[in-house]
């Protein structure tokens, strides 16, 4: 069993490259959207958006589901790699087969047959997947974040690359389709190269039955979040037009960028750590406060500065063929970011051995979203997004109740987690209110950069003077802590 302090030490290692890399990661994907929006059209992004969203609805069967089992052993020694492989080739040679047939159909349909060669390509993700899925979860199970990143890192680059030169060439939403393909293609090569693992084509149905228990349990909830993504997708472009979709997804993408990573890069980089401690203790609870303190801390500001400058936001990053995502980009702000606190809520709640509640929280969300769906997206994605936004903050309160009386948390961790972000965003937002019109009659950058240094500069004064306890048990576990600390103006034994 891990020691608290190989635990804290891992975690921070595990923060110190995952936001290395991930910086990184986004700042070249940033300065490759930059052009991409300005090369493609709304329809390249629609048509791809479509074909990636019902991949993701048949990736909730594959092998990538069963494989996160990997993470919940407290012992990676016992981990059987072998068996994984062989029902991973299997799982996924079924949903390829499945696939293909989807895309015999789609190419039959007048409406949809321009999903059918993207989504083709796309498809190569199950072959690549099955080496790339386990020798990340290989990584991950060992905590070799360096290694980890850098080969995540790696597909990245590649497949960005691939996307810019093809672009470049005139071949429109081909460049999308690209950097799906690749991503996997680092991680695959070095599970045969560097790790020298070679099949031996064994199968343990006696270790492999609580995987499969597992997955099946996961694959309802990521069928119920895929479900959900491919029901909205389908009705924006069945309702509107694949060009609208576009509208859409760039919106929700540009969301996802600001305001969802926050979580996402939380959960991936500390969650096979937090699966290390014994569930439903103390120990668990400290660190799950912790995590879900720093991801709705980090989110708040994130959104109020999306709500604050959508104009500019969208002028300097997307330009002016872009500008009907300015009028849903403040709700898709509110709506990605209470909808990924919702998934870290579920992600903890599922490292603390809660599989059944998980799975129904997942249901009942994506149910919820759907029927949203049905009865808001013919009034216009704004709608939607503002149905989706109230939908997710409610479920945030459902989820919070859900993880104290399952004891992945306690009552003052979940306080500490939503009552200074609130009361510090409502600060910063009045403030910005009363400079919002001088701001306003600045270019388009130096409103940008004048907005996010009132908002940051104001949210985190009112967290200090208000809540410098929790802000300083927060700021000692990040990468930098002392610098950190004196930057906050906390000394030496406060």
């Amino acid at each position: 069993m891990a020691q608290q302090g190989e635990l804290g030490r891992s975690a921070r290692q595990s923060l110190i490259w995952g936001a290395g890399f991930q910086f990184l990661n986004q700042a070249i994907q940033f300065g490759t959207m930059l052009v991409l929006v300005r090369l493609l059209t709304p329809a390249d992004y629609g048509t791809v958006s479509l074909a990636q969203a019902i991949l993701n609805a048949l990736t909730v069967c594959s092998f990538a589901i069963f494989v996160q089992h990997a993470l919940q052993a407290r012992d990676p020694a016992t981990i059987d790699w072998q068996s994984h492989w062989t029902a991973g080739v299997a799982i996924n040679a079924l949903i390829l087969v499945i696939t293909l047939g989807v895309v015999l159909g789609l190419s039959q349909s007048a409406k949809y047959e321009a999903i059918a060669a993207p989504l083709a390509v796309l498809a190569a993700n199950f072959v690549i997947g099955v080496p790339a899925s386990l020798r990340q979860r290989m990584l991950e199970a060992n905590h070799e974040w360096l290694v980890l990143r850098w080969l995540l890192f790696g597909g990245t680059v590649a497949g960005l690359m691939a996307s810019l030169l093809l672009a470049w060439l005139g071949a429109g939403y081909w460049a999308l389709v690209a950097p799906a393909v690749i991503f996997g293609l680092p991680l695959a090569v070095d599970l045969f190269w560097r790790s020298g693992f070679r099949p031996r084509w064994t199968y343990d149905h006696g270790y492999y039955a609580n995987a499969l228990s597992f997955g099946f349990q996961r694959m309802f909830s990521a069928a119920a979040s895929q479900g959900r993504t491919f029901t909205e997708q389908a009705l924006v472009s069945g309702v509107f037009t694949l060009a609208t979709l576009g509208i859409y997804t760039r919106s929700a993408g540009l969301a996802i960028m600001l305001v969802g990573q926050i979580g996402g890069l939380a959960i991936a980089a500390l969650y096979p750590v937090i699966t290390r401690a014994e569930h439903r203790t103390p120990r668990f609870q400290r660190l799950a406060a912790l995590l879900l303190r720093g991801v709705i801390w980090g989110m708040a500001p994130a959104a109020l500065f999306l709500w604050s400058v959508p104009r500019e936001v969208v002028l300097v990053l997307y330009g002016e063929q872009w500008l009907a995502v300015i009028d849903l980009l403040p709700w898709a702000g509110l709506s990605i970011g209470a909808f990924s606190c919702v998934q870290m809520c579920t992600t903890l709640m599922l490292a603390n051995e809660s599989r059944k509640l998980v799975l129904a929280i997942d249901i009942a969300t994506s149910v919820l979203a759907i029927a949203l769906a049905f009865v808001f997206i013919p009034s216009g994605p704004r709608t939607y997004f503002m149905a989706t936004a109230s939908l997710g903050g409610a479920m945030i309160l459902v989820s919070c109740v859900a993880m104290v009386r399952t004891r992945a948390i306690d009552v003052r961790g979940v306080a500490e987690g939503l009552l200074p972000p609130a009361v510090a965003a409502m600060g910063a937002a009045f403030v910005m209110a009363l400079v919002h019109s001088s701001v306003a009659h600045l270019r388009p950058f130096f409103a940008l950069t004048a907005a996010g240094s009132v908002i940051c500069l104001t949210y985190m004064a009112i967290l200090r003077v208000a809540f410098p306890e929790a802000l300083r048990a927060l700021a000692e576990i990040l990468p930098g802590a002392p610098v950190l600390l004196r930057l906050l103006g906390y000394r030496r034994g406060d």
